[in-house]
């Protein structure tokens, strides 16, 4: 992809002893390209070696101890192992193994020692002073804290006014209510009370005494009746209409 180091190409002869190497491609962290890794197999006289019945993996150990696990590819006669930017996060000495898997059996068939490279640290240059020292830093966090706590106070005693408010307006609505009340009372003008016998209402013993009680409302120029049993409960229909020296209740003008 990016030059020869792309991929990292071995023949593993399975008829010798395993011998651990040395890793010489150069690995470096935060890379993300993917070098390959790849294995050859061979047999003791050189011809290649079918792993149609083998599977492979690779243990990536970083230099942290963490271990990255890589499965492998099937390739003619071997596999290839794609790194990832996991392996690479750490820099120091690393290890690479390889097991192959036949059925229930396992065998490392390949290792080897490698470093991953620094290609950054934990400090940079700043010439341009765009990152705040330490004391910058610590000044415009005590002036956020500051903001806030403003903020906040802010907030609470836009509250607390909101709540004056609300409390001035019930209060204000209570007067009003009172106020009209009061006015709906003052135009209620009682104008005289009489006692019609039950026989004249026809409506039986009950109403025997009772009180027919007119009043009027001055602004409106109107005038209404209620009626009261002799036993203080009031009929049903208590509004009549008044004209003149006559009430209309229950079907009848009563004379006043």
């Amino acid at each position: 992809m990016f030059g020869t180091t792309d991929e990292m190409r071995f023949t593993v002869d399975l008829s010798r002893p395993l011998k651990r190497g040395n890793l010489e491609p150069l690995l470096f962290t935060q890379d993300n390209a993917g070098a390959d890794l790849v294995l050859d197999l061979v047999d003791g006289d050189g011809s290649a070696v079918s792993v149609a019945s083998l599977s492979a993996q690779l243990n990536f150990i970083r230099p942290d101890g963490v271990t990255v696990l890589l499965d492998g590819t099937k390739e003619a006669a071997g596999f290839r192992f794609t790194l990832t930017a996991a392996c690479l996060e750490a820099a120091g000495g690393g290890e690479m193994l390889v097991r192959a898997y036949i059925g229930s059996t396992r065998r490392v068939i390949w290792c080897a020692d490698c470093v991953i490279h620094r290609s950054a640290t934990d400090s940079y240059a700043d010439p341009a002073k765009i990152v705040p020292t330490l004391t910058e830093l610590l000044a415009q966090i005590d002036a956020m804290r500051t903001a806030t706590a403003a903020a906040t106070a802010a907030a609470q005693q836009a509250e607390n006014v909101a709540s004056s408010v609300q409390n001035t307006l019930n209060a204000l609505s209570a007067k009003v209510n009172e106020a009209l009340a009061e006015a709906q009372a003052a135009t209620r003008t009682y104008v005289r009370s009489v006692a019609p016998t039950g026989e004249d209402l026809r409506t039986g013993d009950r109403w025997v005494n009772a009180t027919v009680t007119t009043w009027g409302d001055a602004a409106e120029n109107q005038t209404w009746a209620d009626l009261c049993a002799n036993d203080g409960t009031w009929a049903d229909l208590v509004s009549g209409v008044v004209s003149g020296e006559s009430v209309y209740i229950f079907g009848s003008w009563q004379s006043l």
